[in-house]
């Protein structure tokens, strides 16, 4: 691993004030918030999985922020979209699906029909 990216660099989380003066994340539907994005050096420990990616991390983020960082440009942007993409997808072919439930429900009756009349 490249020492530059040595995780003894970084003993403890940043703190929310200093992550905005260090790397800003572009947004174009939010007002950018007080929570900015870190380098690897930068991230907590136990998210450091891939040295790959050296920028755009949102580390240590409450939850509503982060939810709302989908309207955000950082290393997770095609991913989370692709994956909400798929998930509507998903939800909208099962909906389609179950449309098609009353076939289901005339091919029991029928079969109790046919078991009761014998």
């Amino acid at each position: 691993m490249d020492s530059t990216l040595d995780s003894k660099l970084v003993a403890k989380p940043v703190e929310a004030g200093k992550l905005k003066k260090r790397v800003r994340s572009p947004s174009l539907l939010l007002p950018s918030s007080s929570y900015g994005l870190v380098s690897y050096k930068e991230l907590p420990e136990y998210m450091k999985d891939n040295e790959f990616i050296v920028n755009y991390y949102r580390a240590n983020w409450p939850l509503r922020e982060a939810l709302f960082s989908i309207f955000r440009w950082h290393n997770e942007t095609l991913n989370v979209w692709t994956h909400l993409f798929g998930f509507v997808l998903f939800l909208g072919l099962t909906m389609a699906s179950l449309i098609e439930v009353p076939q289901v429900l005339d091919l029991i009756a029928f079969i109790t029909r046919f078991v009761c009349e014998s």
